[in-house]
């Protein structure tokens, strides 16, 4: 496998979660493919953090961004590193609406990256 345009390296991490060069790499790139493109740059962000937003909201609110599923994928690894990093919870940035789901929608996802993280660092325990 060639090395990415983007030169990702394996940066060190806090001591409580080793993400492993593979998922710095993959995070690093979603993040540099999304930044600034997003239809919801610029918009308050409040909007994308109300409690209770059904998900046909949250789907609406990013119809149509051409960068949707890459903003879905860095999701998925933002909460999953939030949950291991703070040994079970999760920051409120990386909540909310992101890629068209709630985070609810996504957990299904983040459970099991939290488990794979968990299960390459030691202690990264619950």
């Amino acid at each position: 496998m060639a090395a990415p345009a983007s030169g990702c390296v394996r940066t060190a991490q806090p001591p409580v979660v080793q993400l492993g060069s593979a998922l710095d790499c993959a995070r690093r790139e979603l993040a540099e493919r999304v930044a600034g493109k997003s239809i919801c740059t610029g918009q308050d962000d409040e909007l994308f953090f109300e409690a209770g937003l059904h998900p046909k909201r949250a789907d609406a609110l990013c119809a149509g961004c051409d960068v949707r599923e890459d903003c879905f994928r860095l999701a998925v690894i933002d909460e999953a590193v939030s949950i291991v990093r703070n040994r079970g919870s999760v920051q409120r940035d990386v909540v909310g609406v992101r890629g068209g789901r709630t985070s609810k929608a996504r957990r299904p996802h983040v459970t099991v990256l939290v488990r794979q993280l968990r299960t390459r660092s030691p202690g990264a325990s619950a």
